[in-house]
């Protein structure tokens, strides 16, 4: 109950007094856990131990999540795309064999939408 761990390599550069802070608030018994008024006044919030730059760290991984959004956001456009052209295609079948057999070139409902 209340299990968690810091996973490498994406802790690997976080300070030990972060991650106590961390697991001093994460802590399931509430007397153990701590209050929103202690975790503000906790020295890794306050600054008292700021002796480490993750600057580099922390933007390389949010360039690193920000790319497997992009390619997510990606498939989900190729995906839609992708129903939305046999939706168009379905719908022309069936429009198709609903008309009339007026003369002249038609385009079915698939060529005007792409």
């Amino acid at each position: 109950l209340g299990e968690f761990e810091f996973d490498s390599p994406y802790w690997d550069d976080i300070s030990d007094e972060a991650k106590a802070f961390i697991r001093q608030l994460m802590c399931v018994d509430v007397d153990k856990r701590l209050s929103c008024s202690e975790a503000l006044e906790h020295a890794w919030i306050t600054g008292a131990k700021n002796d480490k730059d993750i600057h580099a760290s922390v933007s390389e991984q949010l360039k690193k999540n920000f790319a497997k959004s992009r390619w997510r956001q990606a498939y989900n456009a190729i995906a839609v795309s992708r129903q939305m052209k046999k939706m168009v295609l379905n719908s022309g079948a069936t429009t198709t064999d609903n008309k009339d057999n007026s003369p002249g070139p038609e385009k079915s409902a698939a060529e005007e939408f792409f």
